[in-house]
């Protein structure tokens, strides 16, 4: 059985040490997964954002879109920008990047078909306008970003 880890809160980078050795949040989030003794995949779930017409007046609001899933192998050989040079070089354009690790509770690591079903829950979760708090939200270049969902959001 395979558990969606969050990526949330703990990859914050908060500390001044830290902050000097990642150039953005995505950076860190992967450095993160490197750390754990777990193997882990991480998801990926790339997003178009169409603009509403009405803008709110101290927020945007609009329409998140998935343009394209992927999951890769944490390894060390994993950067942001190998993923963003391969995620543009699909043909679709993309705006932001909604990411997870899984990894697998008896310590072996997860394959792509074992990922598939969480790749589908979270591009699901966007299209039906779910909480997307669970998931990391990063612009392109890397920083985290804040996405709150329904007629509030």
């Amino acid at each position: 059985m395979f558990y969606s880890g969050t990526v949330g809160e703990k990859v914050a980078v908060t500390d001044a040490v830290e902050k000097r050795m990642y150039d953005n949040d995505f950076d860190a989030m992967i450095a993160e997964g490197l750390r754990s003794e777990v193997p882990q995949r991480l998801l990926l779930v790339l997003l178009k954002v169409e603009m509403s017409d009405q803008v709110a007046t101290d927020k945007s609001s609009g329409t998140l879109t998935p343009v394209m899933v992927n999951d890769i192998e944490l390894t060390s050989r994993v950067s942001r920008k190998a993923l963003m040079d391969e995620a543009d070089g699909v043909g679709h354009p993309w705006d932001m990047i909604m990411a997870s690790t899984v990894e697998n509770k008896g310590g072996k690591a997860p394959t792509g078909d074992d990922a598939n079903p969480l790749l589908e829950k979270m591009a699901g979760d966007v299209l039906q306008g779910r909480d997307l708090t669970a998931y990391a939200v990063f612009d392109r270049s890397g920083n985290r970003l804040v996405v709150n969902t329904g007629p509030d959001g």
